[in-house]
């Protein structure tokens, strides 16, 4: 969302809101509606006053994170401190001693939440701008060193960015963005981004994705606990490090909220409230969702854990005060105190862990490639064969095959078929107005697990009128369009670590780039340019962009084939790899990745390349002549032969051929996909053939 903060104004305030309104401090500036009155409201707002001592409660994360297993000390504690002229990022001893500022932002930015890394070196934290007459601006994710130097931006928008976590091994900081929000991971060092849950408007998510979020990982590396919102309710969900399986935790009346991993893995923090929004307080639950149990009697809210897991840092308006200050307890609620000497304000609490040595990044040389045996096949045959019409793009998703059909050659509108693999029937016919035309065939849609998508250009009587995206839901076979910032689409689009990533020109042959877009929101994440002078072939693998190259030389390509690797943003070079084979022969169809794998046919061999730094990790005696596909069991399908007219199944374990038919040269294959059971391939004719595998 823009304003992670707007999530108040359409919220039910309690009825101590005015109240509390009233009682926040307001730096000198001359307006009514100050963006720190705002944001201490964030602080507050979902509070109940009570007589004696009562805290505060926000919709943004207690940071803290999960703690690495060589933790012998408990460090300082990093919180957000208001000093009556404006919002720092600060740290201190637990026993209030050592007090020290670590930003500087300006007047009209907030220093917020903040996150220790897991070797207690680095602290990630939120920047939220605002403008002269009080509104707010989107917010950031920056890192800095433990001592407040080297601050360095990380996210730069589309939307804002809050909730930072960092993960167990500290090279990944997963954090909440967006409208509605989702849980995102990023790189530490800003590369890699990509989106963890699919929380969308319009279904049961979005009432769950307004506001909160505060991922938080297991110290183990594989899961993330996170709180969607939820009007009435909110509960705690976990979701898998790769994004699957998502579910619920923990179901009980009332909010959940801020949850907190145990360093030791066993319990999660949280802070939660009664049904009508009130009485806050602290409680814990077994990692496994069961056991849900209160700390404290007293009210409590933002809980962050100590590296030792022996002691929780919270937040709270002093008692007989209006000011929110940070306290320390014990895990079981025992021994509650004020840490002293602190900003007239403090919240957001994150623990520093001391550890007797970082821990390590992982190594960036490659593995050697490593497959599953495929599934044995005793006999491939030739079956059905149905006529679809010209078609290019060919898709396998969701239980059905998805052919996309020539409609009006004129707009270059198209007809999606929704077919039956197992019968050929035809399901469904979608009017689209993309039709990705290319030779072979196969490019340009994807799906990311909910919609396809299918990439195209918008054509008028006067030429191209702008790069497009359909997006169709196959619960109702309806589709959507959404406009791209380009002018000219090509045939490539990738689906990688939840987002989209295609290539376009502003005009033909001008200012080509890589787009990274949303699919929840279609938006343009980022913009990647291509400098040269022959582009295409798309292939993105966990991050890393790849494209082939080609020389022009006297207005004709010449060859020099080179897949090369480019910096996301900037499109500096950064790896290349040579597409030719030994006589300098390159394939007449472009490369694919598959999980941890890039794979790219040269004139007469296939390479498996490491997608981080190119380097060949195995290579393969197989003559990749048209579109071929690696699929989940570990083997490689592709219409091989200079005809295109072999089917065949490439085994990367043993490294031989193990399947082969032979198809008809006329009409020319030009797709293939696998389904279960058989693969159908796509002629240049228009027919569509089952090769029935068994």
């Amino acid at each position: 969302m823009d304003d992670p903060l707007r999530v108040l104004d359409l919220a039910d305030a309690p009825e101590q809101w005015e109240d509390i309104e009233r009682r926040v401090p307001r730096p000198t500036m001359p307006t009514s509606s100050s963006p720190w009155r705002r944001t201490l409201t964030v602080v507050v707002a979902l509070t109940v006053a009570i007589a004696g001592l009562s805290f505060a409660v926000s919709t943004f994360t207690s940071g803290g994170g999960s703690m690495p297993t060589a933790t012998v000390a408990n460090g300082r504690i990093a919180f957000s401190g208001f000093d009556g002229t404006s919002w720092q990022i600060y740290s201190v001893e637990p026993d209030g001693t050592g007090l020290t500022q670590l930003t500087h932002v300006s007047d009209l930015e907030f220093g917020g939440e903040s996150a220790w890394s897991p070797d207690g070196k680095r602290i990630a934290y939120v920047v939220q701008g605002f403008h002269e007459d009080g509104r707010t601006d989107r917010s950031d994710l920056w890192v800095m060193n433990a001592d407040g130097s080297d601050p360095r931006q990380l996210t730069d928008g589309p939307g804002s960015s809050w909730s930072p976590a960092w993960s167990p091994d500290g090279t990944k900081i997963a954090f909440a963005r967006g409208e509605p929000a989702n849980v995102y991971v990023i790189g530490a060092d800003g590369s890699g981004l990509r989106r963890l849950t699919s929380l969308t408007a319009g279904d049961e998510s979005a009432s769950r994705a307004s506001m909160g979020l505060n991922p938080s990982w297991s110290p183990d590396g594989s899961q993330i606990v996170f709180a969607p919102d939820g009007e009435v309710e909110k509960d705690l969900y976990v979701v898998n490090a790769d994004g699957s399986d998502e579910s619920i935790l923990l179901h009980m009346p009332g909010w959940q909220i801020e949850p907190a991993w145990s360093p030791d893995g066993r319990s999660i923090l949280f802070t939660s409230s009664g049904p009508d929004g009130a009485d806050f307080g602290i409680y814990a639950v077994d990692a496994d969702g069961t056991n849900p149990h209160r700390l404290s009697d007293q009210p409590a809210a933002q809980p962050a854990w100590s590296p030792d897991g022996g002691q929780i840092a919270f937040t709270a308006l002093r008692p007989g005060s209006d000011h929110a200050a940070l306290y320390v307890m014990n895990a079981d609620g025992t021994d509650v105190h004020e840490i002293p000497g602190l900003p007239v304000e403090a919240t957001f609490p994150s623990w520093q862990p001391l550890s007797e040595e970082s821990n390590p990044a992982p190594s960036s040389l490659p593995t050697p490639i490593e497959t599953p045996t495929p599934s044995p096949i005793s006999t491939a045959e030739i079956g059905q064969t149905i006529d679809v019409g010209q078609a290019s793009a060919l898709l396998y998703a969701d239980g059905s095959l998805w052919v996309d059909v020539l409609r009006d050659a004129a707009t270059s509108a198209g007809t999606v078929l929704r077919i039956d693999p197992s019968s050929g029937e035809i399901q469904a016919r979608i009017a689209v107005e993309a039709y990705p035309a290319s030779e072979h065939g196969g490019s340009g849609m994807v799906f990311d697990g909910r919609y396809l998508w299918i990439v195209g250009i918008r054509w008028s009587t006067d030429g191209p009128a702008g790069g497009i995206l359909q997006r169709i839901d196959p619960g109702t076979n309806r589709a959507e369009t959404i406009d791209l910032p380009v002018g000219v689409t090509d045939v490539d689009l990738v689906f990688d670590n939840g987002f989209l990533w295609t290539t376009g020109t502003s005009s033909p042959g001008k200012d080509p780039r890589v787009l990274q877009i949303d699919p929840v929101t279609g938006e343009v994440v980022s913009e990647t340019p291509i400098d040269a002078q022959w582009w295409g072939g798309l292939v993105v693998e966990d991050g890393a962009i790849w494209i082939m190259e080609m020389s022009v030389r006297n207005s004709t390509v010449q060859g020099d084939a080179t897949l090369v690797r480019l910096e996301p943003g900037t499109g500096s070079v950064l790896a290349r790899v040579s597409a030719v084979d030994e006589d300098g022969v390159m394939a007449s169809t472009m490369p694919v990745a598959s999980e941890g794998v890039i794979w790219l046919p040269t004139g007469g061999e296939l390479l498996a390349l490491d997608p981080q730094t190119g380097e060949v990790l195995a290579r393969f005696d197989l003559a990749v002549g048209g579109d071929f596909e690696s699929v989940p069991d570990g083997s490689v399908w592709c219409l091989c032969g200079f005809g295109w007219n072999e089917l065949q199944r490439l085994d990367p374990a043993s490294g031989k051929v193990d399947v082969s038919v032979h198809l008809d040269r006329k009409p020319i294959p030009i797709a293939m996909v696998k389904a279960p059971g058989s693969i159908w391939v796509l002629t240049y004719e228009g027919t569509l053939t089952r090769v029935v595998l068994k």
